[in-house]
Protein backbone atom coordinates (compact mmCIF):
# COMPACT_ATOMS: atom_id res chain seq x y z
CA UNK A 1 0.00 0.00 0.00
CA UNK A 2 1.19 3.68 -0.53
CA UNK A 3 3.02 5.27 2.29
CA UNK A 4 3.51 9.43 3.13
CA UNK A 5 6.14 11.38 3.11
CA UNK A 6 7.14 12.08 7.08
CA UNK A 7 7.94 15.13 5.76
CA UNK A 8 5.57 16.77 3.09
CA UNK A 9 2.94 13.95 3.98
CA UNK A 10 3.58 13.53 -0.26
CA UNK A 11 2.13 9.85 -0.86
CA UNK A 12 4.88 7.68 -2.44
CA UNK A 13 4.36 3.46 -3.41
CA UNK A 14 5.06 1.22 -0.70
CA UNK A 15 8.52 -0.01 -2.82
CA UNK A 16 9.96 3.80 -2.60
CA UNK A 17 12.75 4.43 -0.53
CA UNK A 18 12.75 8.03 -1.38
CA UNK A 19 9.98 10.65 -1.65
CA UNK A 20 10.21 12.10 -5.12
CA UNK A 21 8.62 15.27 -3.63
CA UNK A 22 11.59 16.69 -1.60
CA UNK A 23 14.09 13.71 -1.33
CA UNK A 24 13.59 12.41 2.11
CA UNK A 25 14.32 8.83 2.75
CA UNK A 26 11.55 6.85 3.21
CA UNK A 27 12.45 3.08 4.63
CA UNK A 28 16.11 1.97 4.32
CA UNK A 29 17.17 0.35 0.64
CA UNK A 30 15.59 -2.80 -0.04
CA UNK A 31 18.07 -5.72 0.29
CA UNK A 32 20.40 -6.71 -2.33
CA UNK A 33 19.59 -3.15 -3.94
CA UNK A 34 22.98 -1.70 -5.29
CA UNK A 35 24.30 1.51 -3.74
CA UNK A 36 24.32 4.89 -5.92
CA UNK A 37 26.17 7.92 -6.13
CA UNK A 38 23.77 10.01 -6.74
CA UNK A 39 22.91 13.66 -5.00
CA UNK A 40 22.48 13.65 -1.59
CA UNK A 41 19.45 13.29 0.27
CA UNK A 42 17.51 16.48 1.57
CA UNK A 43 17.65 15.57 5.30
CA UNK A 44 14.13 15.99 7.00
CA UNK A 45 13.57 19.79 8.74
CA UNK A 46 12.61 19.98 12.32
CA UNK A 47 8.73 20.35 12.05
CA UNK A 48 7.65 23.71 13.15
CA UNK A 49 5.92 24.03 16.24
CA UNK A 50 1.99 25.13 16.07
CA UNK A 51 0.99 28.25 18.45
CA UNK A 52 -0.79 26.70 20.79
CA UNK A 53 2.73 25.72 22.22
CA UNK A 54 2.19 22.15 22.38
CA UNK A 55 5.05 21.03 20.25
CA UNK A 56 5.69 20.12 16.79
CA UNK A 57 2.55 19.77 14.72
CA UNK A 58 1.37 16.54 13.20
CA UNK A 59 4.21 16.21 9.97
CA UNK A 60 1.74 13.75 8.13
CA UNK A 61 -1.92 15.65 7.59
CA UNK A 62 -1.06 18.97 8.70
CA UNK A 63 -2.83 19.52 11.58
CA UNK A 64 -1.09 19.50 15.55
CA UNK A 65 -1.79 16.35 17.43
CA UNK A 66 -2.88 18.68 20.88
CA UNK A 67 -5.24 21.23 19.73
CA UNK A 68 -6.20 20.32 16.22
CA UNK A 69 -5.21 23.66 14.38
CA UNK A 70 -3.55 23.44 11.00
CA UNK A 71 -0.52 24.43 10.35
CA UNK A 72 0.96 26.09 7.20
CA UNK A 73 4.16 25.01 5.21
CA UNK A 74 6.56 28.00 6.09
CA UNK A 75 6.39 30.34 3.46
CA UNK A 76 9.11 29.98 0.80
CA UNK A 77 12.30 32.91 0.98
CA UNK A 78 12.02 35.28 -2.74
CA UNK A 79 14.90 36.96 -3.90
CA UNK A 80 13.73 40.81 -2.86
CA UNK A 81 13.05 39.79 1.39
CA UNK A 82 16.16 40.84 2.10
CA UNK A 83 19.14 42.85 0.04
CA UNK A 84 22.21 44.25 1.46
CA UNK A 85 24.56 46.86 -1.15
CA UNK A 86 27.49 48.53 -0.08
CA UNK A 87 29.34 50.81 -2.37
CA UNK A 88 32.04 51.10 0.27
CA UNK A 89 32.52 50.77 4.19
CA UNK A 90 30.69 54.14 4.32
CA UNK A 91 27.83 53.58 1.46
CA UNK A 92 25.16 51.00 1.63
CA UNK A 93 21.90 50.45 2.01
CA UNK A 94 19.55 47.27 3.32
CA UNK A 95 15.96 46.21 2.44
CA UNK A 96 13.70 43.36 4.28
CA UNK A 97 10.43 42.27 3.81
CA UNK A 98 9.77 42.60 8.11
CA UNK A 99 7.86 40.28 10.11
CA UNK A 100 3.89 40.90 8.47
CA UNK A 101 3.86 41.85 4.45
CA UNK A 102 4.04 38.90 2.37
CA UNK A 103 5.91 40.08 0.04
CA UNK A 104 9.13 43.41 0.00
CA UNK A 105 6.97 46.60 -1.58
CA UNK A 106 10.25 48.56 -0.57
CA UNK A 107 13.35 49.10 -2.71
CA UNK A 108 16.64 51.40 -2.72
CA UNK A 109 19.46 52.14 -4.88
CA UNK A 110 23.00 53.60 -4.43
CA UNK A 111 25.05 54.88 -7.09
CA UNK A 112 28.29 57.16 -7.55
CA UNK A 113 28.10 59.50 -10.52
CA UNK A 114 31.14 59.82 -12.89
CA UNK A 115 30.92 63.30 -11.33
CA UNK A 116 31.83 61.47 -7.75
CA UNK A 117 28.37 62.69 -6.66
CA UNK A 118 26.88 59.83 -4.62
CA UNK A 119 23.11 59.29 -5.11
CA UNK A 120 20.66 57.60 -2.51
CA UNK A 121 17.32 56.66 -3.38
CA UNK A 122 14.62 54.51 -1.43
CA UNK A 123 10.74 53.57 -2.06
CA UNK A 124 8.21 52.39 -0.69
CA UNK A 125 5.39 51.26 -2.53
CA UNK A 126 1.69 51.78 -1.32
CA UNK A 127 0.17 48.60 -0.04
CA UNK A 128 -2.79 49.37 -0.65
CA UNK A 129 -2.42 50.26 -4.76
CA UNK A 130 -1.46 47.05 -7.39
CA UNK A 131 1.47 45.94 -8.02
CA UNK A 132 3.38 48.54 -4.76
CA UNK A 133 7.03 46.28 -5.64
CA UNK A 134 7.12 47.16 -8.97
CA UNK A 135 6.14 50.93 -8.60
CA UNK A 136 8.89 50.96 -6.36
CA UNK A 137 11.42 48.99 -8.29
CA UNK A 138 10.67 50.86 -11.21
CA UNK A 139 10.66 54.75 -9.22
CA UNK A 140 13.70 53.70 -7.36
CA UNK A 141 15.65 52.34 -11.02
CA UNK A 142 14.30 55.42 -12.78
CA UNK A 143 15.55 58.30 -10.33
CA UNK A 144 19.09 56.77 -9.98
CA UNK A 145 19.24 57.04 -13.64
CA UNK A 146 18.54 60.64 -13.84
CA UNK A 147 20.16 61.71 -10.83
CA UNK A 148 22.94 60.44 -12.29
CA UNK A 149 23.26 62.90 -15.27
CA UNK A 150 25.46 66.10 -15.00
CA UNK A 151 23.39 68.74 -13.67
CA UNK A 152 24.45 72.73 -12.61
CA UNK A 153 21.01 73.12 -11.45
CA UNK A 154 20.33 70.12 -8.44
CA UNK A 155 16.50 71.35 -7.63
CA UNK A 156 15.50 71.32 -10.71
CA UNK A 157 17.15 68.22 -11.96
CA UNK A 158 15.46 66.27 -8.70
CA UNK A 159 12.25 67.69 -10.59
CA UNK A 160 12.58 66.33 -13.74
CA UNK A 161 13.66 63.06 -11.97
CA UNK A 162 10.78 62.73 -10.23
CA UNK A 163 8.33 63.61 -13.37
CA UNK A 164 10.11 60.93 -15.08
CA UNK A 165 9.70 58.53 -12.01
CA UNK A 166 6.06 59.40 -11.75
CA UNK A 167 5.51 58.56 -15.54
CA UNK A 168 7.18 55.55 -15.09
CA UNK A 169 5.52 54.22 -12.18
CA UNK A 170 1.84 55.49 -13.89
CA UNK A 171 2.79 53.33 -16.45
CA UNK A 172 2.41 50.78 -15.17
CA UNK A 173 -1.34 50.19 -14.77
CA UNK A 174 -2.29 51.42 -18.16
CA UNK A 175 0.15 48.49 -19.46
CA UNK A 176 -1.33 46.18 -16.76
CA UNK A 177 -3.97 43.29 -17.80
CA UNK A 178 -7.29 43.72 -16.24
CA UNK A 179 -5.84 47.25 -14.49
CA UNK A 180 -8.25 48.43 -11.54
CA UNK A 181 -9.12 51.21 -10.03
CA UNK A 182 -6.19 50.98 -7.71
CA UNK A 183 -3.02 52.32 -9.75
CA UNK A 184 0.59 51.23 -8.84
CA UNK A 185 2.38 53.75 -6.26
CA UNK A 186 5.19 54.61 -4.24
CA UNK A 187 6.60 57.13 -2.15
CA UNK A 188 9.88 58.27 -2.58
CA UNK A 189 13.32 60.38 -0.63
CA UNK A 190 16.36 60.65 -2.78
CA UNK A 191 18.91 62.49 -2.32
CA UNK A 192 22.62 63.77 -3.83
CA UNK A 193 25.33 64.54 -2.16
CA UNK A 194 28.52 66.67 -3.54
CA UNK A 195 31.13 67.51 -1.09
CA UNK A 196 29.83 68.52 1.91
CA UNK A 197 26.28 69.91 0.04
CA UNK A 198 23.26 67.46 0.01
CA UNK A 199 20.09 68.09 -2.16
CA UNK A 200 17.38 65.93 -0.95
CA UNK A 201 13.71 65.63 -2.56
CA UNK A 202 10.73 63.91 -1.56
CA UNK A 203 7.61 62.99 -2.61
CA UNK A 204 5.12 61.26 0.42
CA UNK A 205 6.65 59.70 3.86
CA UNK A 206 9.77 58.13 3.41
CA UNK A 207 12.32 60.55 5.06
CA UNK A 208 15.66 61.75 5.27
CA UNK A 209 18.29 62.18 8.38
CA UNK A 210 21.39 63.99 10.10
CA UNK A 211 22.59 61.66 11.96
CA UNK A 212 25.81 63.38 13.90
CA UNK A 213 28.51 60.71 15.10
CA UNK A 214 29.82 61.55 17.98
CA UNK A 215 26.22 63.50 19.93
CA UNK A 216 22.88 62.27 19.23
CA UNK A 217 21.57 65.13 20.44
CA UNK A 218 22.55 66.43 17.62
CA UNK A 219 20.48 64.42 15.13
CA UNK A 220 17.98 66.23 12.52
CA UNK A 221 15.09 65.40 10.41
CA UNK A 222 15.52 66.88 7.41
CA UNK A 223 12.40 65.72 5.69
CA UNK A 224 8.81 67.10 6.18
CA UNK A 225 6.21 64.23 5.55
CA UNK A 226 3.45 64.82 2.81
CA UNK A 227 0.51 62.95 5.28
CA UNK A 228 -2.89 63.65 6.60
CA UNK A 229 -1.10 64.47 10.09
CA UNK A 230 1.27 66.96 8.60
CA UNK A 231 -1.32 69.30 6.94
CA UNK A 232 -4.08 69.42 9.74
CA UNK A 233 -0.64 70.43 12.16
CA UNK A 234 0.29 72.78 10.13
CA UNK A 235 -2.95 74.32 9.35
CA UNK A 236 -3.41 74.59 12.93
CA UNK A 237 -6.67 72.19 12.81
CA UNK A 238 -5.63 69.85 15.33
CA UNK A 239 -2.58 69.24 17.09
CA UNK A 240 -0.15 66.79 16.88
CA UNK A 241 -1.66 64.54 19.73
CA UNK A 242 -4.96 64.81 18.66
CA UNK A 243 -4.11 64.02 14.72
CA UNK A 244 -1.91 61.46 16.00
CA UNK A 245 -5.05 59.99 17.41
CA UNK A 246 -6.82 59.76 14.47
CA UNK A 247 -7.57 56.75 12.11
CA UNK A 248 -5.87 59.02 9.05
CA UNK A 249 -2.89 59.60 11.15
CA UNK A 250 -0.79 57.55 8.63
CA UNK A 251 -2.67 58.36 5.80
CA UNK A 252 -0.24 60.05 2.53
CA UNK A 253 -0.75 62.96 0.52
CA UNK A 254 1.26 62.93 -1.87
CA UNK A 255 2.84 60.10 -4.05
CA UNK A 256 4.22 59.11 -7.38
CA UNK A 257 2.19 56.78 -9.68
CA UNK A 258 -1.62 58.65 -8.71
CA UNK A 259 -2.91 59.77 -11.87
CA UNK A 260 -5.82 60.68 -11.25
CA UNK A 261 -4.18 64.04 -9.47
CA UNK A 262 -1.11 64.92 -11.41
CA UNK A 263 -0.32 67.32 -8.27
CA UNK A 264 0.24 64.72 -5.63
CA UNK A 265 3.58 63.83 -7.16
CA UNK A 266 5.05 67.14 -6.79
CA UNK A 267 8.24 67.10 -4.98
CA UNK A 268 9.37 68.70 -2.12
CA UNK A 269 13.01 70.10 -2.38
CA UNK A 270 15.70 71.31 -0.24
CA UNK A 271 19.04 71.64 0.66
CA UNK A 272 21.26 70.83 3.42
CA UNK A 273 25.23 71.35 4.26
CA UNK A 274 26.75 69.28 6.77
CA UNK A 275 28.09 70.40 9.91
CA UNK A 276 31.80 70.64 10.37
CA UNK A 277 31.51 66.86 12.10
CA UNK A 278 31.57 63.48 11.26
CA UNK A 279 28.14 61.47 10.83
CA UNK A 280 25.56 59.60 8.34
CA UNK A 281 22.74 60.85 6.03
CA UNK A 282 20.69 58.45 6.63
CA UNK A 283 17.29 57.98 4.55
CA UNK A 284 14.50 54.92 5.05
CA UNK A 285 11.45 53.85 4.53
CA UNK A 286 8.41 54.33 7.70
CA UNK A 287 9.05 50.91 8.42
CA UNK A 288 12.08 52.07 10.40
CA UNK A 289 10.48 55.69 11.86
CA UNK A 290 7.41 54.38 12.75
CA UNK A 291 9.23 52.66 15.69
CA UNK A 292 11.29 55.91 16.56
CA UNK A 293 9.74 58.54 17.90
CA UNK A 294 12.76 61.24 17.48
CA UNK A 295 15.59 61.56 16.03
CA UNK A 296 17.64 61.20 18.43
CA UNK A 297 16.09 57.57 18.74
CA UNK A 298 17.48 56.73 15.52
CA UNK A 299 20.99 58.24 15.91
CA UNK A 300 21.25 56.02 19.40
CA UNK A 301 21.06 52.36 17.41
CA UNK A 302 23.28 54.05 15.00
CA UNK A 303 25.48 54.91 17.73
CA UNK A 304 25.04 51.50 19.64
CA UNK A 305 25.48 49.51 16.52
CA UNK A 306 28.43 47.50 15.33
CA UNK A 307 30.70 49.44 13.81
CA UNK A 308 33.17 46.90 12.87
CA UNK A 309 31.55 46.06 8.98
CA UNK A 310 30.79 49.79 8.75
CA UNK A 311 27.87 50.94 7.34
CA UNK A 312 26.28 48.10 6.10
CA UNK A 313 26.20 46.95 9.22
CA UNK A 314 25.25 49.36 11.02
CA UNK A 315 21.81 49.41 7.63
CA UNK A 316 21.43 45.62 8.79
CA UNK A 317 21.55 46.55 12.77
CA UNK A 318 18.73 49.10 12.33
CA UNK A 319 17.02 46.64 10.15
CA UNK A 320 17.05 43.95 12.79
CA UNK A 321 16.24 46.26 15.54
CA UNK A 322 13.05 47.51 13.79
CA UNK A 323 11.97 43.73 13.25
CA UNK A 324 12.61 43.03 16.71
CA UNK A 325 10.10 45.28 17.24
CA UNK A 326 7.43 43.63 14.90
CA UNK A 327 8.27 44.15 11.96
CA UNK A 328 5.38 45.12 10.84
CA UNK A 329 6.07 46.86 7.59
CA UNK A 330 9.04 46.28 5.06
CA UNK A 331 12.14 48.26 6.20
CA UNK A 332 14.76 50.17 3.83
CA UNK A 333 17.75 51.57 5.14
CA UNK A 334 20.25 53.67 3.17
CA UNK A 335 23.46 55.44 5.05
CA UNK A 336 26.46 57.60 3.51
CA UNK A 337 29.29 58.19 5.87
CA UNK A 338 30.20 61.85 6.21
CA UNK A 339 33.29 62.71 7.48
Amino acid sequence: MPILCPLCGTSAPDDAVFCEQDGTRLRESPPGAATLLAAPVLLAAPLPSCRCGAGAASNVDGYCDACGRKWVQPRKALPRDHIERALSLGFAGVTDRGQRHSKNEDDFAISLTDAGDAVLVVCDGVSSSEEADRASAIASKTMTERLGEPTTDAANAFRIAVAAANRAVSALHSSAPGATSAPPETTVVAAVVRNRDATIGWVGDSRAYWIDAADPEAARLLTHDHSWLNDVVDSGEMTREEAGNNRLAHAITRCLGASDDPESGEPTVTAFVFPDTAGYLLLCSDGLWNYSETPQKIAELVRDAPQNEGAVGIARSLVDWANAQGGRDNITVTLLAVS
